[in-house]
């Protein structure tokens, strides 16, 4: 990895490796929402020592040479497709079976039931925004993505999207991607880390595993669009003039 990982930031970082979600997780770093920001200016808002993870990361990336998947390379219509088909359907099939789970459980006697009241109430509500942000993806963006990578070397002016500009929708989105790593981050905040009593229930034992996969599912599927796919369609939006 070419980087000067002091200077370079988190989502370039983790675009260039993804093993190294594994330290950023580690020290509870938002790479997916905060993709933009420098290592430097992550570690001075945290009070991180710089040259303590910045060494912590290089050697997980010589223990990890080959990343899993060099998404940076691939074109916008086939990461936009891998994004619908692995993370917008994982999104469509968990959110039922988790809402399955919460009902379980909250019959079931706790010692923690008032987290789970509090853990049910922000998922909920977020879940259903959730659902409506992934679908205007697939119905509008996502489409018109393909339609203007198809014509990035084509002559012909290309018509302006229907819904106002490419950026404008983009920022909006990334503004929707912030609050989803908000309430994921309230989730995991109320749960202690999705910790368990010791008395905790069978529903509840299936709940939090379910919940923290849910959460790391989130965490790339926000990253591969915010520091890969976004930016790679403003370029393009830019060059074929797709109202930019």
């Amino acid at each position: 990895m070419d980087l000067d990982m002091r200077t370079a930031s988190l989502g370039a970082i983790v675009t260039a490796n993804s093993w190294t979600t594994d330290v950023f997780d580690a020290y509870g770093i938002d790479y997916c929402c905060r993709g933009s920001e420098r290592l430097s200016d992550t570690c001075e808002r945290l009070s991180i020592p710089l040259d303590l993870i910045a060494d912590q990361l290089q050697s997980y990336v010589d223990h990890h040479a080959s990343p899993r998947f060099s998404f940076d390379f691939w074109p916008i219509g086939l990461l936009a497709s891998y994004i619908e088909r692995k993370h917008h359907r994982y999104v469509k099939t968990q959110i039922p079976l988790l809402v399955n789970l919460f009902k379980e459980a909250l019959h079931e006697p706790s010692e923690q039931m008032d987290i789970l009241f509090e853990v049910k109430r922000v998922f909920w509500k977020a879940a259903e925004d959730l659902l409506d942000h992934i679908q205007r993806e697939e119905r509008i963006l996502f489409p018109y993505l393909r339609k203007m990578e198809a014509n990035e070397e084509g002559d012909i002016p290309f018509a302006a999207p229907h819904f106002g500009t490419v950026r404008h929708s983009i920022i909006n989105l990334f503004r929707e991607h912030e609050k989803e790593g908000i309430w994921l981050q309230q989730i995991r905040d109320i749960t202690n880390n999705f910790s368990l009593p010791a008395q905790a229930g069978y529903w509840e034992r299936l709940l939090f595993p379910q919940l923290a996969a849910f959460e790391q599912d989130m965490k790339t599927h926000l990253h591969l669009e915010n520091n890969i796919l976004f930016p790679k369609a403003l370029a393009v939006a830019e060059k074929v003039g797709a109202g930019a």
